[in-house]
């Protein structure tokens, strides 16, 4: 198959994409009426029909050419104000990363933020009075010969965790 074109490409050639401003000057050219329609699609090897749906699409979107100003106007100032706070907080940010860390800074980040750390209490090693202790059974024994003390782990585990 090498050399030989694709059969697809001779029936359907492939889409070429034009910017925005190149579609405004060919509609603008085919507003001017200087040249026919046909002659504007040969010079720039576009089809007729594309020509015509672009001067509809222009002529559609031709009264917001001038309302559209204030949208932008407004959205330029969101976009402004949302940059703003944006800088704020950069610099906020920038500002508690140069200082030093010590114990003091990172409990108030931790209030300011709203969480603790846990840690076990006090007196944790002592037993509750109700908690039942059992005794330790091979206490003063000593193992003097294979076999003598059995033992066996009750705790499960994964093959993975082994």
């Amino acid at each position: 198959m090498e050399g030989r074109k694709c059969y697809t490409e001779h029936i359907m050639p492939k889409q070429t994409r034009h910017s925005a401003t190149f579609k405004a000057q060919v509609v603008l050219e085919m507003l001017k009426e200087e040249r026919t329609v046909a002659q504007i699609a040969a010079a720039h090897q576009i089809h007729p029909g594309q020509l015509h749906r672009w001067k509809r699409q222009a002529l559609d979107n031709f009264p917001q050419l001038f309302t559209e100003s204030e949208t932008l106007k407004q959205q330029a100032q969101a976009h402004d104000q949302e940059m703003t706070e944006l800088y704020a907080q950069i610099g906020k940010l920038t500002t508690q990363v140069e200082y030093a860390v010590n114990r003091k800074r990172i409990q108030h980040y931790m209030r300011e933020m709203g969480i603790w750390g846990l840690a076990p209490g006090p007196q944790t090693r002592t037993p509750h009075p109700e908690h039942k202790i059992y005794p330790y059974l091979l206490k003063g024994l000593t193992a003097g010969f294979p076999n003598h003390v059995w033992g066996i782990d009750i705790t499960y585990s994964t093959p993975s965790e082994c």
